[in-house]
């Protein structure tokens, strides 16, 4: 883990600050996508597809396409994550959402599809939604932050828990 990178952004608070994804970590999933839709496509074409194939096809294609848009110009961010000192504000495909420090738990790193690490919290208003209980059923958080940021899941875990510290330290409000 490369603290430096940590400091460094630490060093703006209380910002804002935005922890951009990386374009290199989403041409490899891009690329690995492709890989995979190719293969399907392969498998159709020679005659031995089924069903989940034909489903693992599409839903690759569709992340492909997904993330060709969010790296051209003008393409939505996706994973980008906005700090400041009231909260924390993260993108995906079709909305953004800001989340308040104090109603905020500690951010964790947990496995939650080999060999994905995740950055994981909890969070009020996410874990009253039918998502947040469907993620806090299969990995125990509400919520996530995108894998591919530019940092590493430990780096971003790191930061975001000494981030939230500063911000709940300066409003004196109590902690989630």
């Amino acid at each position: 883990m490369n603290a430096e990178r940590v400091e460094s952004i630490l060093k703006k608070f209380p910002g804002p600050v935005t922890i951009d994804t990386s374009p290199w970590r989403k041409l490899f999933v891009l690329f690995c996508g492709a890989i995979l839709t190719a293969a399907g496509v392969w498998l159709v074409y020679v005659g031995k597809a089924n069903w989940i194939i034909w489903l693992a096809m599409l839903g690759f294609g569709a992340g492909a396409v997904i993330l060709i848009w969010s790296l051209l110009p003008g393409g939505r961010n996706l994973g980008n994550t906005v700090l400041d000192g009231d909260g924390f504000t993260g993108g995906s495909l079709m909305k953004t959402q800001k989340f308040r420090w104090a109603e905020t738990s500690d951010f964790q790193v947990t496995m939650v599809v080999v060999p994905s690490w995740m950055v994981v919290f909890n969070n009020d208003q996410l874990n009253k939604s039918l998502i947040g209980k469907i993620n806090r059923f299969i990995c125990g958080y509400g919520g996530a932050l995108s894998t591919v940021a530019a940092l590493s899941a430990d780096e971003l875990a790191l930061l975001m828990n000494r981030w939230r510290e500063l911000a709940l330290a300066r409003s004196n409000t109590p902690q989630g």
